[in-house]
């Protein structure tokens, strides 16, 4: 027999309108204009890291980690309603190595192999995070830059 549990909602739902998670967002970039630099300060995503910057790694309690539950659960669906128009066999994720620095000749390799998957018609996927991650999307934007181009970018 399963046993009942009284869950109540009202701690969840007041811990909510505290988080800047939102359970369905389908702009991560709202707020932001390549345009204007300044505006790559406040926009949705950004919001989202600083808070998990802040609060840690391990959320401190139930409201949190449902919190973070639901606001992960809400970007999944969200990358599966952006990829379901996309060929499953030309998809390549790539997921953590968030602690993988920008001067680490891994993250180069995978900015190349990126790029030329991309050039290929491979679409290149990943959970937005830096690191393995950011370099999967740096390589990605590369395609059709020359290896100078990348080189030049890296220097950066």
């Amino acid at each position: 027999m399963i046993k009942k549990t009284n869950f109540n909602p009202a701690p969840l739902i007041e811990h909510m309108k505290s988080v800047p998670y939102e359970l369905v967002h389908t702009a991560l970039y709202d707020g932001f204009n390549p345009e204007q630099p300044e505006t790559g300060q406040d926009y949705y995503d950004r919001r989202v890291y600083q808070y998990y910057i802040e609060t840690g790694k391990f959320p401190n309690t139930n409201e949190e980690a449902m919190a973070r539950t639901l606001h992960d659960h809400a970007m999944k669906h969200q990358l599966y309603n952006f990829i379901v128009g996309h060929n499953y066999l030309k998809t390549v994720g790539v997921m953590g190595g968030h602690g993988l620095l920008r001067t680490d000749t891994m993250y180069r390799q995978i900015i190349f192999l990126s790029k030329q998957l991309t050039e290929l018609g491979f679409l290149m996927v990943s959970g937005g995070g830096p690191g393995a991650m950011e370099a999967t999307h740096l390589g990605a934007w590369m395609a059709g830059r020359s290896d100078d181009e990348v080189e030049e970018a890296l220097s950066f």
